[in-house]
């Protein structure tokens, strides 16, 4: 089962969405026909937006005796302009919007809307036994909602080679309203750790991110 998608990171997403579809608009309509009518000044040429089916959307030049280089020229700035206008646009609003939702930033204001919210205490720092590959971390859950939480869990929240694979989950147990559960974490690396490694872990209730934390894992 899928976790439920954060009513923040929805509303994020729709905003940043309408937003980018305007700036679609704005570009195509305004932006990129002044640069390219800029360029054209700037080459002493006449440039404009095809109508022919074979090329029709691209900025060409329409002056006869105009020089190889010239055409060349309006054709690279033009996929320059739109190729930066359309993803490189995209990628400067999603990517962050992305790593914001992440990175467990929206998840207060997701509790403070719906009444859902637990907090997760780690300690900073934990010892790696030298040339193992299991350790185990206590962790703190604490349901500071108006809400009984049921089947909360401790969890890695990611997967990485550099990591040697580390991954763990604790058992699931119920969190009542304003109740505090320690819950065992294992870990488990697929090799030893050879130096110290920061875990990102997170809290799950039902499946439904709830918090998340850091630990340092320092191989003694």
């Amino acid at each position: 089962m899928s976790a439920p998608v954060s009513v923040p990171a929805i509303a994020l997403g729709l905003v940043l969405l309408v937003a980018y579809w305007i700036w679609l608009w704005a570009f195509f309509a305004k932006v990129r026909p002044r640069i390219m009518k800029a360029l054209g000044r700037r080459l002493d040429v006449k440039v404009a937006e095809s109508v022919e089916f074979l090329d029709a959307g691209t900025y060409n030049v329409e002056t006869e005796d105009a020089p190889i280089r010239k055409h060349g020229a309006v054709w690279g700035v033009d996929m320059l302009v739109t190729v930066l206008g359309t993803i490189g646009v995209a990628a400067a609003i999603f990517v962050p919007a992305f790593l914001v939702a992440d990175s467990g930033m929206l998840l207060p204001l997701e509790a403070k809307l719906t009444g859902r919210g637990a907090t997760i205490t780690a300690p900073p720092e934990s010892r790696w036994p030298a040339g193992g590959i299991r350790t185990e971390i206590a962790v703190a859950v604490t349901n500071t909602g108006r809400v009984d939480l049921a089947r909360c869990r401790v969890r890695t929240a990611d997967y990485r080679a550099r990591d040697g694979y580390l991954n763990g989950a604790s058992p699931a147990v119920d969190l009542p309203v304003g109740a505090t559960r320690t819950l065992t974490l294992p870990l488990a690396a697929q090799r030893p750790l050879a130096a110290p490694t920061t875990v990102r872990i997170k809290l799950e209730c039902a499946e439904e991110w709830f918090a998340s934390a850091s630990v340092d894992l320092a191989p003694r």
